[in-house]
């Protein structure tokens, strides 16, 4: 009965502060970016004041970079998540930080620009998504020849986020972009048919199908449906392996935040790239 008093507590009552000050910062809403193709993809610019250049750090994600903490009666919309999964202690986060993604009032603080990016087909970004496809890869790779090129930019830029804002760095990072300077993947599995369609040989119908289904609901995802392929390939064919990125081409620094936590679908993953990246 514990547990479960805990738990109605947790739901009702999420362990998490939302910080509402604004900091003095210059902030851009839906900057376009072209991509190679002529897509324009969108992103939010949160960077210092002053005409000194900065580093930035980056995400690009199919949720939403404006799916931020919003208002409501009882004080901050969260994330469903937060009021499932139980924290040790109390989780702070600013009222602009996206789901997954970097706290811009954190880093810009500390001298970083953070720049959240609508990933193709999601938010306000033209297109398509292609999950798990060399389009990302693309597009990540555009987006970080733009950010470098600012003039409020160092030149380098750093890769950061959860889950699919972990995983969707690996493709990228292979490929070594002139701008790339690090990349830091919080929980990223690496290999889509190892550590997500099929761990451990057995097919995953319960996560896998769900986070297809609601990410198809919270971007335009190009058909066939995700959830359909990943029944329809039951080995690791060639289906899979266009779709997993080759980690030991990374060669850039890579901070790997892993646990035994998210066993059956990011641990096995972000074990793998500390192991083999770099």
């Amino acid at each position: 009965l514990g547990r479960v008093a805990r738990r109605i507590r947790l739901f009702a009552k999420p362990r998490v502060d939302v910080a509402t000050a604004e900091p003095d910062w210059i902030l851009e809403r839906d900057v376009p970016v072209t991509m190679r193709d002529g897509t324009v993809l969108r992103v939010n610019v949160f960077r210092p004041r002053g005409d000194e250049p900065v580093p930035v750090i980056m995400s690009a994600h199919p949720y939403g970079k404006d799916a931020v903490p919003g208002r409501s009666r009882s004080g901050r919309a969260l994330n469903p998540q937060y009021r499932i999964m139980p924290q040790p202690d109390r989780v702070g986060i600013s009222a602009w930080t996206g789901w997954e993604a970097p706290d811009p009032a954190f880093w810009v603080p500390r001298g970083y620009a953070v720049v959240n990016a609508d990933a193709r087909g999601g938010g306000t970004s033209e297109g398509q998504a292609h999950l798990f496809e060399a389009q990302e890869a693309d597009d990540y790779e555009d987006l970080i020849a733009w950010a470098g090129t600012q003039p409020w930019s160092t030149g380098k830029v750093g890769l950061d986020g959860v889950s699919y804002l972990a995983l969707s760095q690996y493709a990228v990072a292979a490929r070594a972009p002139e701008q790339l300077a690090a990349i830091c993947p919080w929980e990223g599995f690496s290999d889509l048919y190892r550590d997500f369609a099929w761990p451990g040989g057995i097919r995953e119908n319960g996560f896998a199908v769900l986070w297809s289904t609601l990410t198809a609901r919270a971007a335009r995802v190009a058909p066939p449906p995700l959830r359909r392929e990943l029944a329809r390939h039951t080995t690791r064919d060639q289906w899979y392996r266009d779709r997993t990125p080759d980690i030991d081409r990374i060669g850039v620094p890579v901070l790997v935040c892993g646990s035994f936590s998210d066993h059956n679908l990011h641990t096995r993953g972000s074990f793998e790239v500390f192991r083999r990246a770099g």
